[in-house]
């Protein structure tokens, strides 16, 4: 049954902050709402603090797959994979253990942090 326990409203909560974190910004980029995030948070996008909850956020959706029903289990087991290299490419590169880096705009980050957290939302009501 869904959010029966405590896992179930972690990924709940931390889905709807993941996806706020990526629709907010987005959203007052296309100009559809008038305000955005503060400060100190626009710059979260693509800094290397930035990159770690992405790929942290990544691996807990990771195994969050694992404990969800067969229909969504391999979107989301795909996706967060996905979204761990992407977030991992860029933090080995700056501590040098990489050679390359690929490097995205903000507006792609809040891309993956809101897919991120609509597959977290969903894992909520998903999991066994």
């Amino acid at each position: 049954m869904a959010l029966d326990e405590p896992n179930h409203w972690i990924s709940l909560i931390l889905g709807f902050v993941l996806t706020a974190l990526g629709i907010i910004p987005l959203l007052n980029a296309m100009g559809v709402i008038g305000f955005g995030l503060p400060g100190f948070m626009t710059g979260l996008f693509g800094s290397l603090f930035g990159l770690i909850v992405l790929a942290g956020a990544g691996v807990y959706l990771l195994i969050d797959s694992f404990f969800e029903d067969d229909f969504i289990f391999w979107l989301t087991l795909i996706i967060s994979l996905i979204i761990v290299v992407i977030g991992l490419i860029p933090i080995l590169f700056n501590f040098g253990i990489i050679g390359f880096n690929i490097p995205f705009g903000a507006t792609i980050y809040q891309i993956l942090f809101a897919i991120e957290g609509f597959l977290l939302i969903i894992a909520a009501f998903a999991m066994n």
